[in-house]
């Protein structure tokens, strides 16, 4: 009977994860598809065990199956701990930090005092109230609050000087920055959003919209360029596998590990290893991270990701 329901159990998840393996690929066809891409370390997962469960407990061709669709997962998420930056020079590097306040903070206080003590060049703070944003400035009036005057403070912008922004717009109103942040090299352009993953026909629309002005704000700049923030997708989803086609982005986490923000988990050992990581960092070839740190948990729903960039070393 325990055999039974084992092979049932299996059988169950095992298929949901192989059909929504393949499903993920097709995400151009339907938002649903797309939204099933963000959850390939789940997918892989569930197909795994679902195969050792079902070889231990039944017999057949779906244990083959279900290995698969693991295998299919895990290439694609293999980059996260195989790949490679190139060198840095290590010099007149650019410090960005991105975190997404949106839903429940436990402790506004504990929170601004981690983002101000983080140092970045560059604070970039998503879905946060205006109280929160009032209270950076005033834990660390050195920061200027670089959109302070927008209506919408869907991500507001913290930098090291009052440097230039340029904002455009998605379809559903939500701002698209580009921040030209000075260094000794030259000039980067950092550009951000913030938005929800897609989970209807009309918040699909509203990504691609917006993946659409990051995109063209990516190759409207003359200077090397990077992309943080939480987007709404990650990089398996079809609308960032477009940005990086239509642009010479790269993934810039590849080489880190898996860097899971959201959810956040308490589940001892596995918790950080149970979320997805949708807040992204894509770099231009002249750039490179020196590191990419995500974390501490600052009691917000999501963890901060912190990256160093620095020019790229031209070797001899």
């Amino acid at each position: 009977m325990v055999k039974k329901a084992l092979a049932a159990f299996a059988m169950v998840t095992g298929t949901i994860a192989t059909l929504a393996t393949v499903a993920a690929f097709f995400g151009s066809l339907w938002w649903g598809f797309d939204l099933l891409a963000n959850y390939r370390w789940q997918a892989f997962w569930a197909a795994l065990i679902a195969s050792i469960v079902y070889a231990l407990s039944g017999t057949g061709l779906f244990t083959a199956v279900f290995i698969v669709a693991a295998a299919i997962n895990f290439w694609l998420m293999l980059p996260a701990w195989v790949g490679s930056q190139p060198p840095a020079t290590g010099e007149d590097t650019v410090r960005v930090t991105h975190v997404d306040l949106s839903g429940t903070l436990d402790d506004e206080g504990e929170a601004v005092a981690w983002l101000v003590e983080t140092d970045a060049d560059l604070l970039l703070v998503a879905g946060a109230p205006s109280s929160t944003l009032d209270a950076i400035s005033v834990a660390d009036p050195t920061y200027v609050w670089l959109t302070r005057d927008s209506t919408r403070f869907d991500v507001a912008v913290f930098a090291r000087g009052n440097w230039n922004v340029t904002t455009g717009f998605d379809s559903g109103g939500g701002s698209v920055h580009r921040i030209t942040v000075p260094s000794g090299t030259g000039v980067v352009d950092v550009v951000t959003a913030w938005g929800p993953m897609a989970t209807s026909s009309a918040a699909s629309d509203v990504l691609v919209s917006r993946f659409g002005t990051i995109t063209d704000a990516v190759n409207a700049s003359i200077n090397p360029v990077a992309v943080i923030g939480n987007l709404g997708a990650t990089e398996w989803s079809v609308v960032s596998r477009e940005l990086l086609a239509s642009t010479t982005l790269r993934d810039a986490t590849d080489g880190f590990g898996y860097l899971s923000t959201w959810p956040l988990s308490d589940l001892p050992i596995i918790g950080r290893w149970v979320g997805i990581p949708i807040e992204v960092a894509y770099l231009d070839p002249a750039l490179t991270p020196l590191d990419v740190i995500v974390g501490p948990d600052i009691g917000a729903a999501h963890l901060p990701i912190t990256i160093e960039i620095s020019p790229v070393s031209i070797e001899d």
